[in-house]
């Protein structure tokens, strides 16, 4: 409620427009799906940037589709969190001895694995 813009991939529902007000919505808004949506936007004075309304192409060499773009942030965080949950279950685990290995070469470790992971995903 503090936040003068919010971002949303899904159109919002009918509760969560109300709640924003005269606030801006940036987000996939469908509008000729959504007119009452629309028109409760309307009467509330909220700026709203429906994405699905951006053109394919925005100039001759640069394409747009946001759709594509939030999967490729979306797997690559998700590759890189469970690597992350699952180094910490190794370590929990002790499946090897911290005791022989300096805090400082673990977390490197880390840090190499997580590089490794993100090349995987490319």
């Amino acid at each position: 409620k503090d936040s003068d813009i919010v971002l949303k991939l899904r159109p919002p529902s009918v509760e969560e427009a109300a709640q924003l007000e005269d606030r801006t919505l940036i987000s996939f808004i469908y509008p000729k799906q959504n007119e009452d949506l629309v028109k409760q936007f309307q009467e509330q004075k909220s700026t709203v940037f429906a994405m699905d309304c951006i053109p394919r192409t925005l100039s001759r060499g640069q394409t747009y589709d946001a759709l594509s773009s939030q999967a490729n942030i979306s797997g690559y965080v998700s590759t890189t969190s469970s690597f992350n949950l699952l180094c910490d279950i190794w370590y929990s685990n002790r499946l090897f001895s911290l005791s022989s290995l300096s805090m400082s070469s673990v977390l490197c470790w880390k840090q190499v694995m997580n590089l490794a992971v993100s090349l995987q995903v490319k």
